[in-house]
């Protein structure tokens, strides 16, 4: 998108919102100068076989955006429920969001690179480069039991991780495992838990931690030893 006024235009990339029974792959694509998202898939019921998956594609927000529904604009990927967060916490809510393999560059003042409002949503080797202002932040969860490992975030914002609740979903029982921060310069710090029950694994950097039973973990990530044993060894076949 190229106007002269991106704070006034609802400019999408990519927008799926309200399918059903939908098999959803966003992929491979080139996104530049989106408003509002980059990458928007809101409220799509999937079913039980369906899927929503969005991965290897490469977003460059604008530098401003339309601050509608709310400010925190322009945004790379935004995935999950949004219009609907009662259904989008229920078990019948479908297939969970998997990210993976993204390049998103946000430019706003107040910009979010990923941000999911699902529950068991998976966030895997993407990389979110904050470049606008200290209000950005690297990765939104709204949902719970989600999984985020191998993401890297780097430039400035208000927070590298933020894990909060947003009306029915609960943000608890998450997992960010090995989130690279080396290159990220925190205003606020680097991961802020509002709901309870998370877990980092890894370099948790500062944390600001409003919930309860939230866990900073520092395992590295490892390498398993070769599959020979040291000893002769047989299965045991009688196992009860």
């Amino acid at each position: 998108m190229d106007v002269d006024h991106p704070g006034r235009t609802v400019g999408r990339g990519i927008m799926c919102v309200w399918t059903h029974a939908a098999k959803i792959r966003i992929a491979e694509n080139v996104i530049r100068g989106a408003s509002r998202n980059g990458i928007e898939a809101f409220d799509n019921f999937t079913g039980p076989d369906g899927e929503l998956e969005i991965v290897g594609n490469n977003i460059i927000t604008s530098k401003e955006g339309i601050e509608y529904p709310n400010p925190l604009t322009p945004n790379g990927i935004a995935a999950g429920w949004f219009l609907d967060t009662k259904r989008g916490a229920s078990a019948e809510a479908g297939a969970p969001p998997v990210v993976s393999r993204n390049r998103v560059e946000v430019r706003g003042d107040r910009s979010i690179g990923i941000a999911l409002f699902a529950n068991n949503a998976v966030a895997a080797c993407n990389d979110v480069v904050l470049a606008g202002g200290e209000d950005a932040m690297g990765f939104v969860q709204t949902g719970s039991f989600g999984f985020f490992m191998n993401n890297r975030v780097r430039g400035i914002g208000r927070y590298a991780v933020y894990a909060a609740p947003f009306e029915a979903f609960r943000a608890a029982g998450n997992t960010f495992a090995w989130t690279n921060i080396e290159r990220f310069d925190p205003v606020r710090g680097t991961h802020y838990f509002a709901g309870n029950g998370n877990s980092v694994l890894g370099d948790p950097g500062a944390v600001v931690d409003k919930g309860v039973g939230n866990r900073l973990l520092d395992i590295r990530p490892c390498s398993l030893p070769g599959i020979d044993p040291e000893e002769d060894w047989e299965p045991i076949e009688d196992m009860p």
